[in-house]
């Protein structure tokens, strides 16, 4: 029985995610139930780890292409979402304005999502970062910190001392 959920599990993946079309590096691993849509704008690095049940998405139009380093994990149930709504006309309903503001997201090399993490639009996450266990990432994060915390906040320098 569980042979066969893992079978379904696996054909989901690959209904949702086009691995033919998407830009990636040696040895990208994907957990299960993870879904990378649409896969033409996004890019992987070498060495990837995706955990499971892992959701990159970003826009239909390509407006907020994702970028993912060489060497970067990414913990389980975490959500990479690029694209957004346009909401500046109150008369006409929201989900007929079309794509909003956009920008693309960058993960550079050597970086770790922990758990539960949601990075969104128009963010870059530099070189060696670190984020915490469910964070939410609304604004670009320097090189080599570590940020926690609704909103991530960097809280000190991998190369450095504690930031006060």
């Amino acid at each position: 029985m569980i042979f066969i959920k893992k079978i379904f599990r696996f054909f989901r993946l690959m209904k949702t995610t086009n691995f033919k079309s998407l830009t990636k590096g040696k040895n990208l691993i994907v957990g299960p139930g993870s879904k990378i849509y649409p896969s033409k704008f996004i890019t992987f690095g070498e060495n990837v780890m995706i955990g499971k049940d892992v959701v990159i998405s970003t826009s239909k139009s390509g407006g907020s292409p994702i970028s993912i380093g060489n060497n970067v994990m990414i913990a389980q149930r975490n959500l990479i979402i690029g694209g957004n709504h346009e909401y500046s006309k109150v008369e006409i309903p929201m989900n007929q304005q079309g794509e909003g503001a956009q920008g693309a997201i960058v993960i550079g090399n050597d970086v770790w999502v922990g758990a539960g993490c949601i990075i969104l639009t128009g963010v870059k996450v530099g070189d060696g970062c670190i984020i915490g266990a469910g964070s939410i990432v609304t604004k670009d994060l320097p090189p080599y910190s570590i940020a926690v915390g609704n909103p991530a906040r960097v809280i000190k320098n991998r190369k450095d001392e504690a930031i006060s």
